[in-house]
């Protein structure tokens, strides 16, 4: 009956509500090797038409950087879509390293044209807090964490930081931004190109934005 249905429904909503805190306890490393992340970069050039990148950015084995071992981010291929004459957009290469503190729960990053490393992801914070790190340098003012939650990867949630509501823009434990690995928050400016992480693959197993999509 419906009533019996109701409390059916209540008893496993409680039981995923557990179970994803549960799992959201455990932190996620991030990984170091065999990982894909697939995006999708779009910006418009005023009269000079759309640029439309599809990319790939994959973890291409590793590097010493300052006595430390990074992992090398490189780019192996774009797609290009984009109409009219811009010239900018995403280009194939290296992309610079990434180094993970576990312990401290905290990803940092050396660009290309850098030798110091700049920190990447925090998965310490709070809400209320300020983000920082290479993902804010050009955002005034820098974001802040408007609210976290969970979402689910492969077969675990994981905890998620919602930071940019006008771009829609998270951080998500062991997988990074929802708008791409490394690409700039532009906080509210209009007419900032825009990014999207389409999917995460890691050992050759998508992982996000759920195990049935395609991500090669």
């Amino acid at each position: 009956n419906i009533k019996a249905m109701k409390k059916l429904l209540l008893l496993l909503a409680t039981f995923i509500a557990i179970t994803a805190k549960a799992q959201t306890s455990v932190y996620h490393p991030f990984p170091d090797s065999a990982a894909v992340w697939n995006c999708h970069y779009v910006y418009t050039c005023l009269t000079f038409g759309i640029i439309e990148n599809y990319y790939s950015i994959a973890i291409s084995g590793d590097t010493i950087i300052n006595s430390q071992t990074y992992h090398k981010l490189n780019i192996p291929y774009v797609q290009d879509v984009s109409s009219g004459t811009c010239t900018l957009g995403v280009f194939t290469g290296y992309k610079g390293a990434i180094r993970e503190d576990t312990a401290n729960r905290k990803v940092f990053y050396v660009p290309p044209s850098a030798g110091t490393e700049q920190l990447l992801y925090d998965f310490n914070m709070q809400v209320g807090d300020t983000v920082q790190g290479f993902l804010e340098s050009l955002a005034i003012p820098h974001d802040t964490v408007e609210s976290i939650d969970s979402v689910l990867v492969g077969n675990n949630y994981r905890k998620r930081w919602n930071i940019n509501q006008c771009y829609n823009i998270s951080l998500i434990e062991g997988i990074g931004s929802t708008s791409g690995l490394i690409a700039f928050s532009p906080n509210c400016g209009p007419d900032w190109p825009e990014y999207w992480l389409t999917c995460f693959t890691q050992n050759g197993i998508t992982l996000y934005p759920d195990t049935n999509i395609n991500c090669e």
